[in-house]
């Protein structure tokens, strides 16, 4: 930053040490640079941008408070100084404050209109926060001040670009190109700027212009990038509707690369095959296609497994003329991750070949015995089992997790020291419903082999799924970084939100409020952060002439929040902050040290001085540091206590949902949430807006039906709601025919919901929920739980786990019985025991890897 002269400019010596100032905080010689001010502003006292450079030297020694409130002072003695605007700007930008920094930046460049540093600032942040019309400005405005920096050209282009003006776009690109002179051959900064003047006529709809383009650069060899030549003209003899030329150049694409599925996809959309919404007439020429690549590429896999996929609702003795040499060369091969998909024909399939090895038959010409190919033989019994154990379609038969044991325990007696082997017999225990055998037999799989760091994590993960997160934590230790505070900070820091989401998951489940909500915060924390991190790839892209890609990154940066981790924390979080609205009670029950199990003290206990003993190694490295005072940040909160007293539950859940809303997520639970909190904040207009897009995306839904009811409910409680406007309230009562009909009762809508879905658990659990909404009384209630238990009600282990929260909610008496009968149903589940038989279960748990590693140690 460089001074500029006031109303009454310093003295000449002042004028030398406020330039020296300048340099040695641009070297982060802090303390020289603040010795320096306050000579200064000893001669001076009210120069305001040397008192705006002290304070922004003290925001970086760790005394942020006094050097805002400096800064803050120094514009008022000098409202017209660019220098004061920008530092504010720099402190504001620091804290990741981009609106607050914009505004500053903006009157910084009123003040100095020339100057270059503030308007490449201004337009990064602008860029960053979506300004696009004010973005296009500000480039040109650089642009006319350098027109001779070819990233001054490009800057502007792509701001034409972003603000949807492509014929400007496209002009500017023109201009660009006139004034170019002596481009080195093999350009790629120019190769790359050519692709992009390639898209923007793509873009623009002038696919003749952009194929002639295309074709002059590539016979000069001005693009450098083969791939992407032919994956445009590609694209564009597509859109061209130039058939045969297009499908030789998706040909030439899938030669290069046969694994890639856009390839495929774009040479079957050529012949008019749309892969997304096959018929009856397209479907059999798209696995005649795939059958032709296939035949001339042997090797790839993408086009069996496309024509495998696109034929599972095809006659079985067509998918099962696909499936068997996919699975016999998956079995030969021992590939893990072979997938199923059709279960009955699979079956069949499987069974054969299990029949066949054990007895030393040809399959499909090819011998195979227990003897010369054992593998075969394991790796089928391994298949069928996972096979047996999950149903992969709702006409499919019921899962059979004993069957599915009893394979998996012939394979580990022919195989004992395979870890596949046990970590299917964890699934298959996982997906019975009992996960402390899911954990023991993980961990059995992972002392198989030490050393492998997923065969740890997924014993991890078991474990705090059985609710031992404390040995989870301690099996993550093993591969994370020794010198770090804990497993769980390293796992954070490496940006880890499998672990994030699973921790807080496994708190959540124990009761533990305060602890999910800081691991879903930290979820949270993690998308900001990768959303904050984009801002210096803004001014990069530009200097190293990646378009192409760096509208990409901005197209992604729009659908950040969609990612599924995200949206799985931000529901929890909400089921929290609704929990704490509903029940005010809960905030002071978690808070208490007594809820507190053993492991959660130690854990808690470890963590303080882990972050204690951080927190003094970082100061002994930074007594002698003169470039950097400032310290770490610091966590404030790390058993989540502030997030769980927080004051207003419901607007913190809106933060969450907020991101998910503007996206329009065509997810039925996020809608389902935000008329949650919406309903409870009393806003019916905005609850009624999700209702209505739940209702689109899946009208019979349970959870919609259960909103559908309370939405009626709470409307129609009152001729006015309170705090909303005649004419609002008016609307609200409308909508209420467009959800139920005027001439049926809600006891009757509830009834009928019901007798549509008389065969789903999930159905039976919300027309439970929507009866205690309409007071009904405990005994027809409850008889609703019960229905699912009925032998042609199609339930599983997670719905009857919500009906007996339903049950013990209303405190029913006939909840031991419900448990009873859920065991009898699912006989390896230990989830439906009472909480001293699930202590018991976790206690034999620990027991058990405790005597482990005892005899693990003894052996050493």
């Amino acid at each position: 930053m460089a001074g500029k002269a006031q109303k009454k400019p310093l003295p000449l010596k002042e004028q030398t040490l406020f330039k020296e100032l300048l340099t040695l905080y641009e070297s982060r010689t802090l303390k020289r640079a603040l010795k320096t001010a306050d000579q200064i502003l000893k001669k001076v006292p009210d120069h305001g941008e040397t008192m705006c450079m002290k304070g922004l030297v003290l925001t970086h020694m760790n005394r942020k408070d006094e050097g805002i409130e400096l800064v803050k002072k120094g514009l008022v003695f000098d409202m017209q100084s660019h220098i004061c605007w920008h530092v504010l700007g720099i402190i504001k930008k620091a804290d990741r404050n981009w609106d607050e920094a914009l505004k500053a930046y903006t009157q910084a460049v009123r003040c100095d209109k020339e100057n270059m540093n503030l308007l490449r600032d201004v337009a990064q942040l602008q860029v960053h926060l979506g300004h696009y019309d004010t973005l296009q400005e500000t480039r040109w405005q650089i642009l006319k001040l350098r027109p001779n920096l070819r990233q001054n050209w490009i800057g502007y282009a792509v701001a034409c670009h972003l603000n949807g003006r492509l014929s400007e776009t496209k002009q500017v690109l023109k201009t660009y190109f006139s004034t170019l002179k002596n481009v080195p051959d093999y350009d790629v900064e120019h190769s790359e700027v050519l692709l992009y003047y390639i898209r923007v006529l793509e873009d623009h709809g002038e696919f003749s212009e952009a194929l002639s383009e295309l074709d002059v650069y590539a016979k000069e060899r001005s693009i450098v990038d083969r791939t992407a030549i032919t994956e445009s003209r590609a694209r564009l003899l597509s859109k061209l509707s130039r058939t045969d030329d297009a499908s030789q150049a998706w040909c030439s694409l899938i030669e290069q690369n046969p694994e890639s599925y856009d390839y495929y996809r774009g040479l079957l959309s050529v012949k008019g095959i749309d892969l997304d919404a096959l018929t009856d007439d397209t479907l059999p020429r798209a696995l005649n296609i795939f059958s032709d690549m296939s035949s001339q590429i042997p090797r790839a896999t993408a086009p069996r497994w496309l024509a495998l996929k696109i034929s599972r609702g095809s006659s079985g003795d067509e998918f099962k003329s696909l499936i068997r040499p996919y699975l016999l060369n998956g079995l030969i091969k021992g590939i893990p991750s072979l997938l199923l998909m059709s279960r009955n024909i699979i079956e069949e399939v499987m069974e054969t070949f299990r029949e066949k090895s054990e007895k030393g038959e040809s399959i499909d010409g090819t011998w195979f015995c227990l003897s010369c190919r054992p593998t075969v033989y394991v790796w089928t019994l391994y298949f069928l089992a996972l096979h047996y154990s999950t149903p992969l379609s709702s006409n499919s038969a019921p899962p059979n997790p004993a069957r599915s044991l009893e394979l998996l325990q012939r394979a580990i007696e022919h195989t004992p020291t395979l870890p596949e082997l046990l970590m299917g017999k964890a699934r298959v225990l996982k997906r019975a419903g009992d996960p402390f055998g899911a954990a023991h037999a993980m961990e059995e799989a992972r002392a198989l082999d030490g050393q492998d760091r997923f065969l740890n994590s997924k014993t991890a993960k078991y474990f705090m799924r059985a609710g031992d997160v404390e040995r989870a934590i301690q099996l993550l230790g093993l591969f994370t970084k020794k010198d770090a505070p804990s497993p769980g900070s390293d796992l954070e820091d490496m940006q880890c939100l499998a672990y994030m989401l699973e921790e807080g998951d496994a708190h959540l489940r124990k009761g533990n409020l305060g602890l999910a909500l800081r691991r879903y915060k930290s979820v949270q924390m993690t998308f900001d952060e990768v959303e904050n991190d984009q801002f210096d790839f803004h001014n990069y892209s530009l200097r190293r002439f990646t378009m192409n890609v760096y509208l990409n990154l901005l197209s992604f940066e729009k659908q950040l929040r969609s990612h599924p981790a995200y949206i799985a924390a931000a529901l929890s979080s909400c089921k929290i902050y609704i929990q704490l609205h509903d029940e005010p009670s809960l905030v002071s029950s978690s808070s208490s040290p007594a809820k507190l199990s053993d492991s959660d003290k130690k854990a808690k206990k470890k963590a303080k001085k882990a972050a204690q003993k951080t927190q003094d190694e970082s100061k002994k490295s930074s007594a002698n540091k003169d470039d950097d005072l400032s310290e770490p940040p610091k966590d404030d909160d790390p058993d989540g206590q502030k997030l769980l007293t927080t004051a207003n539950p419901l607007s913190d859940a809106m933060k969450w949902l907020k991101p998910l809303e503007t996206l329009t997520i065509d997810r039925v639970d996020v809608w389902v949430a935000i008329y949650d909190v919406t309903a409870r904040q009393k806003k019916l207009s905005h609850a009624l807006r999700a209702l209505n897009v739940a209702r689109r995306l899946d009208l019979e839904h349970p959870e919609v039906h259960v909103r559908i009811v309370d939405y009626h409910r709470r409307v129609s409680s009152a001729s006015n709601p309170p705090g909303i406007p005649t004419p609002v309230s008016a609307l609200l009562t409308s909508s209420l025919e467009a959800l139920i009909p005027s001439e049926l009762s809600l006891e009757t809508y509830n009834n009928v919901y019901i007798q549509r879905h008389s065969h789903s658990a999930r159905a039976i659990v919300a027309a439970a929920r929507a009866s205690r909404l309409l007071d009904t009384v405990d005994d027809v209630v409850e008889n609703l739980i019960f229905g699912v238990l009925a032998a042609a009600v199609q339930t599983d282990i997670q719905t009857c786990l919500d009906a007996l929260g339903l049950l013990t909610g209303m405190k029913s008496s006939r909840t031991d019985e419900f448990r009873a009968a859920m065991a009898a149903r699912f006989p390896l589940s230990t989830v439906f025991g009472t909480a001293d038989e699930v202590a018991a279960r976790r206690a034999w748990l620990r027991t058990s890897h405790e005597l482990s590693e005892s005899k693990e140690s003894d052996v050493v």
